[in-house]
């Protein structure tokens, strides 16, 4: 369920949500009016019908501490209760099995009073649309969780190949830099930086890109613990199954 602040970070989710074949119930508001909608898997995306410098908007919030005069004004706080509501409403009834409107369900609070339809969400996934890529059915479990370091997760890689983070996090820079440097490959954080402190979530598929050039695989830490209290096998057997076919 998605209640995001930015079409950057809803654009984001929507990815992951295709990337597990899993569904997405988002709710959003503008200064007047929001929307609830029912993305169902195999179906349209919060990227379909985009074009590519849609899809590439950064639009995140910067700080409540400096705020920027030209973003958009903020929602009312009527309109975020009744949007909110609807939302809540549409999960419990997905939640109970129950069927929920195929078409975004809009509230315009400046100009009618009633929510409306708009055009039904079940039509096809956007043959352009970049985000339907899927998981594949064979992700291997690696013998490590979410509090092992950045060295631990790269004895399970390839020397040729780029575990990256799907949040970006900060990397060492120049003392006088005036601006942080973010990046999401795991390789420029420091080798003792635990995971966990890098964003990574507990039981994370983790994508590494080929330097070759050839794709990505994926690769799942083990639930938390798991590494600690050991994994049945052996951990030599374990590693090179994880790194089988890269070098």
């Amino acid at each position: 369920m998605s209640a995001l602040d930015s079409r950057a970070a809803r654009i984001a989710l929507a990815g992951r949500c295709t990337l597990a074949g899993t569904r997405m119930l988002d709710g959003g508001t503008h200064a007047w009016g929001g929307e609830v909608s029912w993305y169902p898997p195999g179906g349209r995306c919060r990227a379909c019908g985009l074009g590519p410098a849609e899809r590439a908007v950064q639009d995140d919030p910067w700080s409540c501490a400096a705020p920027d005069p030209a973003a958009e004004v903020g929602a009312s706080a009527p309109v975020s209760a009744l949007v909110g509501a609807w939302l809540a409403d549409f999960a419990v009834r997905l939640l109970l099995g129950l069927s929920v409107p195929d078409a975004p369900l809009r509230v315009d609070a400046a100009g009618f009073a009633m929510p409306l339809s708009g055009t039904p969400l079940r039509a096809l996934a956007d043959p352009d649309c970049p985000l339907h890529e899927r998981l594949p059915a064979d992700v291997p479990v690696l013998p490590l969780d979410h509090e092992a370091t950045v060295a631990d997760l790269l004895d399970h890689v390839g020397v040729h190949e780029e575990p990256l983070s799907w949040a970006g996090f900060s990397r060492p820079v120049r003392r006088r830099a005036a601006v942080r440097a973010v990046t999401t490959r795991l390789r420029s954080a420091p080798a003792s930086a635990r995971l966990s402190a890098l964003g990574v979530a507990p039981r994370e598929v983790l994508p590494v890109a080929r330097r070759d050039g050839s794709g990505l695989r994926y690769v799942e830490l083990a639930a938390a613990g798991r590494e600690r209290r050991g994994i049945p096998g052996d951990l030599t057997e374990a590693r090179r199954a994880t790194t089988e076919g890269v070098r």
